[in-house]
């Protein structure tokens, strides 16, 4: 696993989610926001607590410390609570979705 996810294509795949769909056009889109919205199509389902719910589950993807491979909901929980205390990235969602 770890061999996997210290790759240069897949660390670049990590890099792309919070990268502009169109690096040249000031009001593309992120990544991570397609994504995003792709999973919590209606508006009502687009919320804080979902973003950070499927950032929480791609950082334990792409995350060269979390080895293991299943995703259960303790491991949600946990990356959940990080991102949501790390403000920067809160921010950065709310400013995705909305």
């Amino acid at each position: 696993m770890r061999n996997w996810k210290t790759q240069e294509n897949v660390k670049k795949a990590y890099d792309d989610l919070y990268s502009a769909i169109e690096p040249d056009n000031p009001e593309s889109e992120i990544c991570i926001t397609l994504i995003i919205k792709s999973v919590f199509v209606s508006d009502e389902e687009q919320t804080d607590k979902n973003a950070i719910w499927a950032q929480a589950i791609l950082e334990m993807i792409f995350n060269e410390e979390y080895l293991s491979t299943k995703i259960d909901s303790d491991s949600i929980d946990s990356w959940y609570a990080k991102l949501n205390q790390n403000k920067v990235s809160y921010f950065l969602l709310l400013f995705i979705i909305f």
